[in-house]
């Protein structure tokens, strides 16, 4: 069993574990059974005995641009933009999404990077993010637009007639925001 503690890019490590796969970083690996990649965390052996310990997200350490959490890579239904919240579209692709349309709900990512048509790339499940384009009030609930910039994320709710309301998460500064999407929507009438 290694033990061992690291902080890198906003995320510290705590625990007690054997055989585990570490990405994005450099490790202390002192008993040598780990593999420095790029990625994320997971048990490639099936045999951690010890789930002691704790990941802690420090949304204060993130550089504009960054971002830490559950990460997913899918492909893009649409030229899509770091900050852009998606849907799945009927094809299974990320696309943009929009309040003014139920067809292009509920937002599930938040992109973490510019991806073209067609092309594989990174959206934050759950987790942080930070960049200077974010101008939020702190504190604030989070929404998705009902204007007809699509993917964009609103500090105030939507107010139109047949709009729909999904709150995606809070700002804990006014150029980062803590995506924790709600699958709750509600239909303005």
């Amino acid at each position: 069993m290694a033990e061992y503690t690291s902080t890198h890019t906003g995320i510290q490590l705590d625990a007690t574990i054997t055989k585990l796969l570490a990405t994005s970083g450099s490790w202390d690996d002192t008993a040598s059974d780990l593999t420095s990649k790029s990625g994320s965390w997971e048990d490639v052996t099936n045999d951690i005995t010890s789930k002691t310990g704790s990941i802690e997200y420090t949304d204060s350490l993130l550089p504009d641009g960054g971002y830490c959490g559950t990460v997913i890579n899918k492909a893009a239904g649409e030229t899509i933009e770091f900050g852009d919240l998606c849907y799945i579209d009927t094809n299974g692709s990320a696309s943009l999404a929009n309040a003014s349309s139920s067809l292009k709900l509920p937002a599930l990512y938040l992109a973490v990077e510019n991806i073209a048509t067609d092309a594989t790339g990174k959206f934050l499940r759950r987790g942080y993010a930070k960049t200077g384009s974010f101008s939020f009030t702190t504190g604030a609930f989070l929404y998705i637009e009902s204007s007809s910039a699509s993917g964009s994320i609103s500090g105030s709710a939507p107010g139109a007639t047949g709009a729909n309301v999904q709150i995606i998460g809070i700002a804990t500064d006014t150029d980062t925001i803590e995506f924790e999407p709600n699958m709750t929507l509600v239909e303005l009438s």
